[in-house]
């Protein structure tokens, strides 16, 4: 049976295989694996990729978003040629020192001793010292970043409860909504990071493992700069808890509270009458 036939280097390339050059190129994707890369994100030959990235063969408008996608750019951004901003939101973080950028990630490319890298949280990125990145964290490699002060930073929102599908839930929707949220499962982890950066709300579980988060509400209204507070409870009609604590604790340090589970817009509208900024309208991105 004879083999396929070489592709057609004298072939010009489509607009298309143009764009997704560019794409790769602004991503740090190096040339001589451009068709390999291409060929692993779709499940194609090798001969099938090399067309797809140096000639005529047809790409399809699911497929060129699937793959802007992927480098967190938009359609149009990528078509294009990256005269949009493109990359993926992250917020630069060097000591007390917190930026917007945008950060075009390195994959499957090993950048050997990386002075950068993103650190992933809830799904939103942070952009730390290699050095200073927490061992337990999941990291990822960047080609580049960029400081980007045309976005405005997002609020950031701590949500603190031992269930970790629920943090996970509730970080979620807030991502959604342009928030940057932490999850964060212990009282204590939370307030040591209060101590080093506080955040701009809080989402509180009242009945966490240990105790409840009064010692966190309590460390939070020490703080200078005022944090919005809402605090949640699955337990306030079992008797489980003392709904008269609660009351007085929220009474003291002016706080909502939600029975479990409760709608994120009601949780956010009341962040926002303690003080929480909206998040700015989305960017061209």
């Amino acid at each position: 049976m004879p083999s396929s036939p070489p592709p057609d280097e004298d072939e010009p390339p489509s607009q298309a295989a143009q764009a997704v050059r560019a794409l790769l190129d602004r991503h740090g994707i190096p040339k001589h694996r451009q068709s390999t890369f291409v060929g692993e994100f779709f499940n194609l030959s090798r001969a099938a990729a090399h067309r797809r990235v140096h000639s005529t063969a047809a790409w399809t408008i699911d497929e060129l978003q699937t793959l802007a996608e992927k480098f967190g750019e938009s359609l149009p951004e990528m078509l294009g040629g990256g005269r949009a901003k493109g990359g993926t939101r992250a917020t630069l973080q060097v000591g007390e020192v917190r930026a917007p950028c945008r950060v075009w990630f390195a994959d499957g490319e090993e950048l050997g001793n990386a002075t950068f890298v993103a650190v992933e949280s809830a799904g939103a990125y942070k952009v730390v010292p290699a050095d200073s990145a927490p061992k337990s964290s999941r990291t990822r490699q960047i080609a580049r970043f960029e400081i980007d002060q045309t976005i405005g930073l997002p609020a950031r929102i701590a949500v603190l409860d031992d269930d970790k599908e629920v943090t996970q839930t509730i970080c979620a929707a807030l991502r959604e909504k342009g928030y940057e949220p932490v999850g964060f499962s212990a009282a204590n982890a939370l307030i040591a990071e209060i101590q080093r950066s506080p955040f701009d709300g809080y989402i509180l579980d009242w009945k966490v493992r240990g105790g409840n988060a009064l010692p966190v509400v309590a460390k939070i209204r020490e703080q200078a700069v005022h944090g919005a507070i809402a605090l949640l409870s699955g337990r306030l009609r079992d008797g489980s808890i003392n709904t008269a604590e609660v009351a007085a604790a929220s009474s003291q340090y002016n706080f909502r509270v939600f029975e479990k589970p409760a709608q994120i817009e009601f949780i956010i509208a009341a962040l926002e009458s303690d003080g929480l900024e909206s998040p700015r309208a989305p960017d061209s991105r």
